[in-house]
């Protein structure tokens, strides 16, 4: 019995170091896309208010053009979702470090704090928007991370900064039977579309709570790409209902920051 338990074990070392090997060969020899992922921003005060989980989904806003600034320093190219969905789908191949900064849920602090940022910087970036705005989402209590006004989404429009969905109300989507599924999908989509005036074209799932249901929903729905939160990065063709992004977590550093979205991290 031992010799078999080693036998496995043994196995499943080379398995796990073989993968790991693979994974490390992918993101080093092709440029890639990074699509990051963050959600509201708060003021460094806040910020060390804040405990528990929301920490990894608060990033001071200071970090957040410290991050910027980091990323066009080390000669990334900031690009829009429809140069991913291009590269996912084999149309197109980067020729350099590519980055996508995507914003998820909608809360005023994208607008109030990080349109500033992004405008200052000339940085293109993606907000996924939850359209109801009594989601547990915008519950926090704090009028910042409420929902954007339909006035600050298409404020946000006018400038490289796109409006995509993010569903109606941020529920798990593969809880839910398939009318409920289509309404959060296509009613979010013509909400928006109402709103900022532009083409709903893209999904951001709330909470990775997807399968291929929801992915063939979301398809049937005209969306052409779906990002979620599995990590990794984008080098070539691969599904395009199932883009990766790499979360920023509130509490890095710089340094830290630059070595999550290196190969190696």
């Amino acid at each position: 019995m031992s010799l078999l338990v080693a036998v496995f074990f043994f196995i499943l070392v080379t398995a796990v170091l073989g993968w790991l090997a693979l994974a490390f060969w992918v993101e080093t020899r092709w440029p890639r896309i990074i699509c990051l992922m963050y959600h509201r921003l708060v003021t460094r005060a806040q910020h060390q208010t804040i405990i528990g989980p929301e920490r990894l989904y608060a990033l001071p806003s200071p970090e957040f053009e410290r991050q910027v600034r980091w990323l066009k320093r080390a000669g990334y190219r900031f690009v829009g979702p429809a140069e991913v969905v291009r590269v996912v789908q084999g149309i197109r191949t980067p020729s350099g470090p590519e980055v996508l900064i995507t914003f998820d849920d909608g809360c005023r602090s994208v607008w109030s704090l990080g349109m500033p940022i992004l405008k200052r910087h000339g940085v293109p970036a993606v907000v996924f928007v939850t359209t109801d705005s009594t989601s547990t989402v915008f519950a926090s209590g704090d009028s910042n991370q409420a929902k954007m006004t339909d006035e600050q989404l298409v404020s946000l429009s006018l400038m490289r900064i796109e409006i995509h969905s993010h569903t109606v109300t941020h529920r798990p989507l593969v809880t839910l039977p398939d009318d409920e599924l289509e309404m959060e999908l296509r009613q979010s989509q013509r909400v928006l579309e109402d709103t900022a005036g532009a083409s709903v074209k893209y999904l951001s799932i709330p909470g990775n709570w997807f399968d291929e249901r929801v992915q063939k929903m979301a398809s049937l729905c005209g969306y052409e790409g779906v990002w979620c939160s599995n990590p990794g990065t984008v080098c070539g063709a691969r599904d395009a209902y199932e883009i990766p992004r790499l979360n920023v977590d509130g509490d890095l550093t710089l340094r830290q920051f630059a070595w999550t979205i290196s190969s190696t991290g």
